[in-house]
């Protein structure tokens, strides 16, 4: 039944909202002037800190652009969730929030004009859907999701740039879990996503041209939150231990396991433009704030620099997670 579908998926969406937001502030009241945060709430962490690029973040559901030297809100309204820059860094792919549904949406690099790119609202109940976790192709054509259009969990979807031709590509069974987090390969062959296969959500490569599935994440606790490095040779995900949430690495064929974090509190890692830096979120200061860490590659491990916190008392949405570009 669609309404009972609908409802599953919204009480899911609510439930991540609400665990992962960890004390955030009440949103901007609609139609008031949005007011900057005073310098002592938003601030880097240490001023040595170098942030090459441009870095997405959410906050109290609305998009921040992260710089070297700024920190400023390019979305409004309280509803934007999960952005995503295009490969050539001149669009985000986004979602808003709806009541009974959610969008994927596009805007320009600034924030500038804003636009739907699905339509899945509607009176009838039955007929709204839902759609999350935008991700592009490398060659800037396609834009992965998930939605349970035609399923009763998340399903992966793709569709052109413009949102026609809109097609599932993969789905599990009913009351199984579905699939979320989907992360696009390089080489453009292949898919990442969290999938409830076994019983508990590990992570999964999708080969797009075969169609077959192949288990990179092998953590008892489960594991989400994949990323692929630029070069294709890793992929970064979070693992759960007993409660714990933390940030692991893993090559590209599954070996090799390295573990990134150890505080139990991170999510949504990230890889800067260039692969020299892994970005992720930390909440175990009380707040997520955007943490990174220097990476080097040593044959299929990696060699780990000290970790580095770029801002402090951000409180930024964990399950929107970050999206790093030039």
């Amino acid at each position: 039944m669609k309404v009972a579908r609908a409802g599953r998926v919204l009480a899911m969406a609510l439930l991540v909202t609400v665990v992962s937001a960890c004390d955030v502030t009440v949103n901007q009241p609609q139609g008031e002037p949005y007011q900057p945060p005073p310098a002592d709430k938003i601030e880097k962490a240490q001023n040595k800190v170098l942030l090459a690029g441009r870095v997405l973040v959410v906050k109290e559901g609305n998009i921040w652009l992260l710089t070297q030297d700024s920190f400023r809100q390019i979305s409004s309204g309280g509803r934007s969730r999960q952005p995503a820059w295009s490969p050539d860094g001149r669009q985000v792919a986004f979602v808003k929030m709806g009541d009974n549904s959610s969008d994927i949406w596009l805007m320009n690099a600034d924030g500038s004009n804003a636009r739907a790119i699905t339509h899945f609202a509607s009176a009838d109940l039955r007929a709204s859907h839902w759609a999350f976790q935008p991700t592009w192709s490398p060659d800037g054509k396609t834009i992965a999701y998930v939605s349970e259009e035609a399923s009763f969990d998340l399903a992966l979807w793709m569709m052109n740039a413009d949102g026609s031709g809109r097609r599932e590509i993969a789905a599990l069974n009913a009351y199984t879990g579905g699939i979320d987090n989907p992360a696009w390969a390089p080489d453009g062959t292949r898919v990442a996503v969290t999938a409830y296969r076994n019983g508990v959500a590990q992570v999964w490569v999708i080969d797009l041209n075969t169609g077959q599935w192949t288990q990179l994440s092998k953590s008892e606790g489960g594991a989400y939150d994949a990323a692929w490095s630029p070069d294709g040779m890793f992929v970064a995900y979070v693992a759960r231990d007993k409660g714990t949430n933390d940030i692991w690495v893993v090559a590209a064929d599954g070996s090799s396991p390295t573990r990134v974090t150890a505080s139990g509190w991170c999510r949504s890692p990230s890889w800067s433009p260039d692969g020299a830096y892994l970005g992720y979120l930390n909440g175990s200061g009380g707040y997520f704030d955007f943490w990174m860490v220097k990476v080097t590659p040593q044959g299929k491990v990696l060699k780990l620099g000290e970790p580095e916190q770029v801002t402090k008392n951000a409180q930024l949405d964990p399950a929107s997670g970050l999206s790093w570009s030039r």
